[in-house]
């Protein structure tokens, strides 16, 4: 099961490294880099494009190289990852080839069709295989709080786009409009007010919604567009400052830092979101650390015995009880008595089971570890571990099923 899962997320893994590599292209041959690429837009326009061409060479590429490697080894938190830049890259080529003005203004752009397309493509191609191998109920589970942060920055979306593109909505339905952004590229300005208000700002909105009511099935698109906005936000202030730096005269010091403290804040969300899915490496054995509920556990060692990464929903880690590598000798050892082939091919389940404290002591209380242990020390360990978890647990389970025929000549 993981060599299947392994050679499924090869295919994500290479669509990610491609899409580095039509994205760094792409910069390096447009106005940003070669300037082979000229694109049939506004003077204001060029200078968005170039500002926007040196966020993706010089950030959004590198993460798509990055994801694409992790993806390419299997590591499970790729799916999730992947879909920032597969986002981000859909978005940008869309506007890169709709949003342009060729019957009036001068460019080549249309010559690189093939290159732009191939973004596009590996954009979308990468988000829907990202999406479709994302389990929400697999999700790591934030805290409330962490939950509800997310949950404001992206309401905190809805209103920020809102306020961008309703005032100059506003003057475009007017018999004569005066904005700049909307009379020097009319078609880029419909574009982007329509993707923004039909797709990002519904999107935000309902994700944001979802999260304060507690929605498990909101988790996915939390990190999807908490994750691309930290690629547009570090787009849009490189355009601010290309614009500052060329005297465009739309250009804006205040609404550039404002966009540059945006960034930074959603890059610290997403930070706090991401680092659980980057977690692989197992508690000191024995250590039972502290979470949000109390500290009564902390620097408290005892023999636990083998781990298990807990998730509670404060998103702390818990006790750490897994027999994961015990069940799985165990399984290995009895399929070795039988004839394995096609039918001994195992199948492997992971689910979620939420318990509240004491049915996980209950659990506890079964294995051998803490059976055997001086009873005043298992009750104080016990009494430690309930003033350290909050009220419900989510573990993570693997259940494995063998389907096998007996030996030949087993005589049974």
């Amino acid at each position: 099961m993981r060599g299947d899962v392994v050679r499924t997320q090869r295919g994500l893994g290479l669509g990610l490294l491609l899409l580095g590599a039509v994205i760094a292209a792409s910069s390096l041959l447009g106005p940003f880099g070669a300037g082979a690429i000229r694109y049939h837009t506004s003077d204001t326009t060029l200078n968005q494009v170039i500002g926007g061409d040196a966020a993706a060479l010089l950030l959004v590429a590198p993460v798509c190289f990055v994801v694409g490697v992790l993806a390419w080894r299997g590591h499970p938190a790729a799916p999730v990852l992947a879909l920032a830049p597969a986002l981000f890259a859909t978005y940008t080529f869309t506007q890169l080839v709709v949003g342009e003005e060729y019957l009036r203004l001068p460019g080549n752009n249309e010559r690189y069709f093939p290159l732009l397309y191939a973004g596009f493509v590996l954009g979308g191609g990468v988000a829907v295989a990202a999406w479709r191998r994302i389990d929400p109920a697999l999700l790591p589970v934030p805290s409330r709080r962490l939950e509800r942060l997310a949950a404001v920055a992206l309401l905190a979306v809805v209103l920020f786009l809102a306020g961008q593109h309703l005032p100059t909505l506003a003057d475009a339905l007017r018999d004569n409009p005066t904005r700049t952004e909307y009379l020097s590229s009319p078609t880029a300005f419909w574009l982007v007010t329509l993707m923004d208000l039909g797709i990002v700002m519904p999107a935000a909105l309902v994700s944001g919604v979802g999260l304060l009511r507690g929605a498990g099935s909101a988790r996915a698109p939390m990190y999807a567009i908490v994750g691309a906005y930290v690629l547009l936000g570090a787009s849009v202030t490189g355009m601010g400052v290309t614009m500052y730096v060329n005297d465009d005269p739309d250009a804006s010091l205040g609404a550039t830092a404002g966009f540059a403290a945006l960034t930074v804040v959603f890059a610290a969300l997403a930070f706090a979101l991401y680092r659980p899915l980057l977690r692989s490496r197992p508690a000191s054995a024995g250590v039972v650390p502290a979470t949000s509920a109390g500290d009564g556990v902390r620097g408290r060692r005892y023999d636990a015995g083998p781990r298990h990464p807990l998730r509670s929903p404060s998103g702390e880690r818990g006790a750490r009880v897994s027999e994961r590598a015990d069940r799985r000798r165990a399984f290995g050892s009895v399929a070795e008595l039988y004839d394995r082939g096609p039918a001994g091919l195992p199948g492997r389940y992971t689910w979620l089971r939420t318990q509240t404290v004491e049915e996980y002591l209950d659990y506890l209380s079964t294995h051998s570890i803490y059976v055997l242990l001086d009873t005043a020390v298992r009750e104080a360990l016990f009494d430690d571990i309930r003033a350290g978890l909050d009220d419900r647990i989510v573990s993570d389970v693997d259940t494995m099923l063998y389907l096998a025929r007996r030996a030949t000549g087993s005589g049974q």
